[in-house]
């Protein structure tokens, strides 16, 4: 008792306010859990609903294994505050944009909520930590001549690979993680169309986009070659 009344007063509550606390977001139905299993649950459900796994790999990969590793695998999740959160973002990785700063707080914050939602939580500790402001940039655009010097340059020297990725970008419509994980069987030659597979597209969603000559023509030198 005594040990819980000094607890209370370093954090500044009332004891009225600990007991209100516990009834708003105390004993979660489906018991506490590790962060590190927390997220292999986040990967199994939402690869069952049909979750592109190329944003499951690049959620987990880039913000919740590092902060995982960072809190510890076994730390259980019930125990992860705002301020570990915080010291996380603006201190641990503060040398990382803006733009990932706010990646890495959304992440967490819909993986917390997915355990709220199963039962393992009662409180998303993420939800009153401050974004930071991401000043958006002018977009860069590669005038033609400088593209057409790259990709004729490109050819020169073998770099078919990058070629046919680049084309398919600039042509197609194609974003740039999804045509590095596309294959050659994904080109119509005879429809003149690409197809960006579900299991590749950001959105999971199958697409076909027209090629059009210029592209066409590129892609036939490097097929050649």
């Amino acid at each position: 008792i005594l040990f819980c009344l000094e607890k209370i007063e370093e954090l500044g509550v009332s004891l009225t306010e600990v007991v209100q606390f516990y009834e708003k977001f105390g004993e979660c139905s489906k018991g506490d859990i590790s962060i590190e299993d927390s997220i292999k649950l986040f990967r199994k459900e939402k690869e069952k609903t049909g979750k592109s796994k190329i944003y499951l790999d690049k959620s987990i990969h880039s913000y919740l294994s590092p902060f995982s590793t960072h809190v510890g695998r076994e730390t259980l999740v019930s125990g992860i505050n705002e301020k570990m959160i915080e010291d996380y973002v603006y201190k641990t990785r503060k040398n990382v944009s803006p733009r990932t700063k706010v990646n890495l707080i959304n992440q967490l914050s819909i993986l917390f909520n997915f355990l709220i939602k199963k039962g393992h939580l009662k409180f998303n500790p993420t939800q009153n930590i401050e974004r930071p402001k991401v000043l958006k940039k002018k977009p860069t655009i590669i005038k033609v001549g400088d593209l057409r010097k790259l990709l004729d340059r490109g050819l020169k020297d073998g770099k078919f690979e990058e070629v046919t990725i680049l084309v398919l970008q600039c042509f197609c419509g194609v974003r740039s993680y999804e045509s590095g994980r596309m294959v050659w069987g994904d080109i119509d030659w005879n429809r003149k169309v690409v197809q960006v597979r579900s299991e590749v597209s950001k959105m999971s969603s199958h697409r076909i986009c027209e090629i059009p000559p210029n592209c066409f023509e590129f892609l036939r030198i490097v097929r050649e070659n």
